[in-house]
């Protein structure tokens, strides 16, 4: 299952949904694959049987930055649990994230510029 906090949205790890078409809850992920700021790569077919929950947001977005202690507590609620995956997404560059993430906590795995899954997820 993924849940996409800004989003508000679930899907489950599946077939990807059609090119042109909104994704709606309850039905499979669009195939995707992200690249964390370490460089590690993450595939849609490897969260596969997990709980995934991504968090949309970007650097200026003053709601992103109040919910930012929220999602590191409720992630640190699931920490002991390997199924369960948090990811946070921006479309903005690497750098940009790095000096953000500089001054501030996020326990999410960061992932930088994914226009490409924000624009699959249909992230507004």
């Amino acid at each position: 299952m993924i849940v996409a906090a800004a989003a508000l949205a679930t899907a489950t790890i599946g077939m990807p949904v059609a090119a042109g078409e909104k994704m709606k809850v309850g039905e499979p992920a669009p195939d995707f694959t992200l690249t964390l700021i370490d460089g590690t790569k993450v595939t849609r077919d490897e969260l596969r049987g997990k709980v995934v929950v991504l968090n949309f947001w970007f650097i200026g977005c003053p709601a992103c930055e109040d919910e930012m202690p929220q999602l590191n507590t409720f992630r640190a609620k699931f920490a002991k649990y390997d199924d369960v995956v948090f990811l946070a997404i921006t479309h903005d560059k690497i750098e940009a994230v790095r000096q953000y993430l500089r001054t501030r906590k996020m326990s999410y795995k960061p992932v930088a510029d994914a226009r490409d899954a924000v624009d699959a997820f249909d992230v507004e």
